[in-house]
């Protein structure tokens, strides 16, 4: 089962993968709002849309989304014996998939807990690094509260204004009752501009969005991308501020606007990260601004609008997910098969696409189906062809194993289906019981069943065979639990590790079969079929022709756990 705080970093990172395609359509439009002399409140408010990808890890799915994918790796993808990631650009997906799809056997070039491992390294950084710069900003921001004792009040210019000897620049600090901090020796009409603009941060909110914006750096502070948007939205926070006092003042208040911020030109930030303060910022673009500043004509403010609107609208929902027909699948799952071949194939030709079998609930509230593909491939070259391996017919070809066919397990799921995988099967059969436990085995291979076929008490025996090595086999409860139920035997694991499942041999599904047989035993039939040990002597003389093996020959371990089944003795 996969950790909390994998889940955790799996999710920052979808998150900020998605982000940096949002952060990138930010920068283009600020480019546009730029050439258009587009005042700063709109490339301020572009940047609330990359706020919240970076904080709110769920959204609406829209089908005008620009955004590739919103989630690239799903966190089961450290249970899965082969990763996969849905970044939603193919460059980049089917070859690393293709790669990892023949590279990855668990065990051998894969040993099972390894992605577990580095997943969990890598969220362990991840937390350390957040940690870290956590701590550095608090550390600022109490050396900030000990220099700031001295402040002094001064209320001929608010109640929440105060002033102090040494600041080299006015900010504003505070969550709940936010104050506004000026240096020392600042001129009357100084004063008065820094205080309209550290009174327009507060009008507008700024100290509270900006510490939100500081919460997004820290989840993510190992994407360059949002330490750029960090300090851009900043000063485009700013600059607005900037214009809204100038707007306020006389169209000539711009040069001596200007002067104050210039005066606190050569001063740097009170902290080196502080996320409840903010002083005046990159003060020569904003003097700059300020300068050039100009009221907008009417047609530029409704471009502005509709950009701004139609930018915020499509950046914040996620694309749909892509949904695929059976049929798609099955193109799909030809084509990769093409792709492994090592000679040229001119047309393919689906002879067959059939559904075999329905489980309704094998999981819970969810399809699972079987169908029966069937094809036929038509090679460039039939010479380049090894005929051992296929069946030949006019030009036409087949693989020779199941001649051809293919069990597809699909799953029905919300947003249409999905391939999971195909059964192999040592021999063709259309056995519901034996089609029913290889579909488990699949499930159970991905991690979307738990490693047991009936939930409940179990009981594992042990028993020797003629190779020397102990053997155990996890015997469960199909149709009814507790005294006067049935024991089946379910699963056994050989010495050497390797597991074999156990279902019956017959026209209807185990679910019937063994009903049938807890009704055959209600009424005084088979009454062995209740004792474990009975049952798994009967097994090993019947389906594992051992004769020689004896009731005083096995170990019965009742009430089991799988731990237990599972903890090989060591032979």
């Amino acid at each position: 089962m996969t950790s909390p705080l994998i889940n955790y970093f799996f999710t920052i990172l979808n998150m900020s993968y998605t982000a940096c395609f949002v952060v990138g359509a930010v920068l283009l439009a600020r480019l546009l709002l730029n050439w258009l002399h587009a005042p700063k409140i709109f490339s301020y408010a572009l940047w609330a849309v990359v706020l919240f990808r970076l904080l709110c890890p769920i959204s609406f799915e829209s089908a005008l989304s620009p955004l590739p994918s919103a989630e690239v790796i799903s966190p089961q993808v450290v249970e899965q014996r082969v990763p996969q990631i849905h970044s939603g650009i193919a460059l980049i997906d089917e070859p690393l998939n293709a790669h990892w799809q023949n590279s990855y056997y668990e065990g051998v070039t894969q040993p099972a807990s390894q992605m577990q491992h580095w997943a969990g390294l890598a969220a362990g950084v991840w937390l350390a690094g957040a940690a870290l710069l956590l701590g550095q900003s608090l550390l600022a921001l109490r050396r900030l509260h000990r220099q700031l004792r001295q402040a002094k009040p001064l209320p001929a210019a608010g109640s929440n204004v105060w002033q102090l000897d040494g600041l080299p620049t006015a900010f504003v600090l505070g969550l709940w009752r936010p104050r506004i901090y000026l240096p020392a020796g600042l001129s009357d009409t100084e004063r008065q501009y820094i205080l309209l603009h550290e009174q327009a941060h507060l009008r507008r909110g700024d100290h509270l969005l900006k510490l939100l914006a500081f919460a997004a750096l820290l989840l993510h502070w190992f994407n360059p991308l949002v330490w750029l948007a960090f300090r851009l939205g900043v000063q485009d926070m700013e600059m607005a501020c900037d214009e809204a006092v100038l707007r306020r003042l006389s169209p000539k208040a711009g040069p001596e606007y200007s002067a104050a911020l210039l005066h606190l030109a050569n001063s740097g930030k009170p902290q080196a990260i502080a996320p409840l303060a903010f002083s005046e910022g990159d003060v020569k673009s904003r003097i700059k601004n300020a300068l050039s500043y100009r009221k907008p004509a009417l047609w530029i403010i409704l471009v502005c609008l509709l950009l701004v609107a139609t930018l915020l609208f499509l950046l914040w929902g996620n694309p749909n997910k892509q949904s695929f027909t059976v049929e798609e699948l099955s193109e799909n799952f030809i084509k990769q098969r093409i792709d492994e071949l090592q000679f040229a194939i001119d047309d393919r030709d689906i002879s067959r696409l059939e559904q075999l079998v329905q489980f309704d609930d094998l999981l819970e509230g969810t399809l699972v189906q079987i169908w029966a593909l069937e094809y036929r491939l038509k090679p460039a070259d039939i010479n380049q062809v090894n005929l051992i391996d296929y069946l030949e017919d006019e030009g036409w070809i087949i693989e020779s194993d199941d001649l051809g066919r293919h069990l597809l397990v699909i799953l029905q799921a919300k947003n249409g289906p999905q391939l999971l995988g195909q059964l192999d099967l040592l021999q063709p059969t259309n056995s519901l019981p034996a089609l029913e436990s290889n579909t488990r085995q699949l499930l159970e291979r991905q991690e979307l069943l738990p490693p047991e076929t009936y939930p409940g008490p179990h009981a594992v025996v042990q028993f020797p065979l003629s190779d020397g090595d102990t053997y155990q086999m996890l015997l469960s409860q199909p149709a009814r639990q507790g005294a006067d139920g049935i024991w089946c035997v379910e699963r056994w694991l050989q010495g050497n590790g390797n597991l074999y499942y156990v279902y019956p041999e017959a026209d209807v599904s185990a679910r019937e079969y063994y009903a049938d047989l807890q009704a055959q035993c209600d009424e005084g039939h088979q009454p062995w079929l209740l004792e474990p040990l009975e049952v798994a002597a009967e097994y090993i003389r019947q389906d594992l022709a051992q004769n020689s093996v004896g009731l005083e020959q096995l170990t019965l371990l009742e009430n089991a756990s799988l731990d237990d089944f599972y903890n090989l003795p060591n032979n």
